[in-house]
């Protein structure tokens, strides 16, 4: 890889066919160069340089403590 470039800007609309990144190979490319489809896409918030949370780990965390609170108080009713 030679060069990669971010096309999409955060909170531009994104749909079918939106550019979001090009990226620069060297040489030649043998064939079309496809996105791999199995690639995992989730939703975070907060400054690009900061570490990152996704809501299904927000999620994931309530419904834990949820679930410790709850046993919390059946244990002790």
């Amino acid at each position: 890889m030679i060069s990669e470039e971010n096309v999409w800007v955060s909170g531009q609309p994104i749909a079918h066919g939106t550019v979001m990144a090009r990226f620069r190979i060297r040489g030649l490319a043998e064939g079309l160069l496809r996105v791999d489809r199995n690639a995992e896409l989730k939703l975070a918030t907060g400054p690009l340089d900061a570490p990152r949370t996704t809501y299904e780990d927000m999620i994931a965390r309530v419904r834990g403590i949820a679930d410790t609170a709850a046993a919390l108080i059946d244990h002790h009713s």
